[in-house]
């Protein structure tokens, strides 16, 4: 983990809700935006707690410029306007100061989550995809299974979905 944010006090209230969870290794800290350029750059931390209002560059500002280089990232600020371009840009939560035990690691557990779907993808064989091959559909009490690739095309019918399958019709 990261945590950048112009204020000491804001940095040391992260890290220690982040001393409360398992797993967890605070790789640096950076008090504005081009020093969390370079740390980002040099550290390759999985999760950024990124202020949004700092001297120089902005948190938003640093997603930018990292684009696909920036990791899952929760923003904090005392502003809730800059939501909507948090999202935008890397954000997979956004905690608004002050912010209480509770909606910490909520917030937390979401970022976990998500880099360990992440990881997972990272890992899987390259040759392998990652989308689903084959549906399983119940038909007569039996699930048989659908492949993907067999579909000619799924048309919606109330809460269920077709797959029309050549002259053959499948409820999911």
């Amino acid at each position: 983990m990261l945590i950048v944010d112009d204020e000491p006090l804001a940095r040391d209230h992260i890290a220690d809700r982040l001393g409360h969870e398992e797993n967890v290794e605070i790789v640096g800290t950076a008090e504005d935006g081009d020093e969390a350029i370079e740390a980002i750059r040099n550290l390759h931390p999985d999760l950024v707690f990124l202020d949004v209002q700092m001297p120089g560059k902005t948190g938003i500002e640093v997603a930018d410029t990292l684009g696909d280089e920036m990791p899952a990232t929760i923003f904090t600020t005392a502003f809730d306007q800059y939501a909507l371009k948090a999202f935008e840009v890397a954000a997979v939560d956004y905690l608004v100061k002050p912010f209480d035990d509770e909606r910490f690691a909520e917030a937390f557990r979401r970022a976990r989550k998500s880099i360990e779907g992440e990881w997972r993808l990272s890992r899987l064989d390259e040759n392998k995809s990652p989308w689903v091959q084959r549906i399983p559909v119940e038909m007569r009490g039996q699930t048989r299974f659908v492949a993907v690739d067999k579909i000619d095309y799924i048309t919606a019918s109330g809460p269920y979905a077709e797959l029309h399958v050549g002259d053959r019709t499948f409820a999911v």
